[in-house]
């Protein structure tokens, strides 16, 4: 009987000597994976996020670079800040397109944010118009395009390239609805309070080419109707709402377009005189014309 108690006490004994030993030694080892596992996954996220963007450092009497939202059904914020905790801004969705701010990209140096121009979103009184403030989109948010000035042209449109350069010029302007209110015609201001037609209309007479009444419905009259694969530089892009003709654009090429739009909102980012997508919130060119200016 003492023989089976001492033998009881041994068995203990060494089963408390087992548990010491190896415990430790399994939850230090799942520690350790578990450590490295969050350090491997670290590390990823900050690689993922951090990109060099030498390559959108660009002369801007030559190139626009853009940054566009490719993702439907998503808003992005536009910050004051390179940091997720600064102050919002705006919030731009599928399809808009901000210009890309180069002096502010560092060679060499990866970076989480995009500088982007925020221009004039209103009139102010303010004649002069144009870049006014830098802000930040993250890199992760929004894609990049380069588009090269000098081949803003059209074999077919010799007024293209001037017309879309007068254009990029007013880029912030609001926009105001067009029509005729009390015998005056609205949204003739450029500068200001400008329809999308009357924009366009405008583009071309300041590129020397002679345009109809700043109405879409005769600007669309007075164009030859192509075919959306021949789509060039200086082409004019007609939206429809359903059967109706509800907004005209001027193509600048790489599937861009720069209009006076109001339909998400009459101030620049949103709207205003802007760049877009040809797909843009829930328009796109599933439901859209194509027209060249005839020379």
């Amino acid at each position: 009987m003492k023989k089976v108690k001492k033998w009881k006490r041994v068995r203990f004994a060494l089963l408390a000597l087992f548990l010491t030993l190896c415990i430790p030694a399994t939850v230090s080892i799942a520690a350790t994976k578990t450590s490295s596992s969050k350090k491997t996954t670290s590390t990823k996220k900050t690689t993922s996020t951090k990109v060099k963007l030498d390559q959108y450092k660009k002369s801007e009497s030559r190139y626009l670079v853009l940054a566009y939202v490719a993702t439907k059904s998503r808003r992005i914020a536009v910050r004051s800040a390179a940091s997720s905790k600064a102050k919002q801004l705006y919030s731009i969705q599928y399809g808009d397109a901000l210009v890309v701010n180069p002096n502010r990209i560092t060679k060499g140096k990866k970076t989480a944010w995009v500088p982007v121009y925020l221009h004039h979103k209103k009139n102010t009184g303010n004649q002069k118009y144009g870049r006014w403030k830098t802000a930040y989109i993250k890199v992760t948010d929004i894609k990049l395009s380069i588009l090269d000035k000098t081949k803003m042209t059209n074999p077919y449109n010799k007024y293209s390239a001037a017309a879309i350069r007068y254009g990029l010029k007013y880029l912030g302007s609001y926009h105001e609805n067009g029509g005729i209110v009390d015998g005056v015609q609205k949204g003739t201001n450029i500068k200001g309070g400008v329809a999308c037609s009357y924009f366009v209309n405008r583009c071309y007479r300041a590129a020397g080419k002679s345009m109809p009444p700043s109405f879409m419905t005769a600007i669309l009259d007075s164009c030859k109707m192509i075919s959306q694969s021949n789509m060039r530089p200086g082409d004019i892009i007609f939206y429809y709402d359903g059967s109706t003709l509800g907004h005209v654009a001027i193509y600048i090429g790489k599937n861009f377009m720069i209009s006076a739009s109001g339909h998400y909102g009459q101030h620049y980012p949103n709207g205003g005189i802007c760049i877009k997508r040809v797909n843009y919130g829930a328009r796109g060119m599933f439901n859209a014309k194509v027209g060249r200016v005839r020379t």
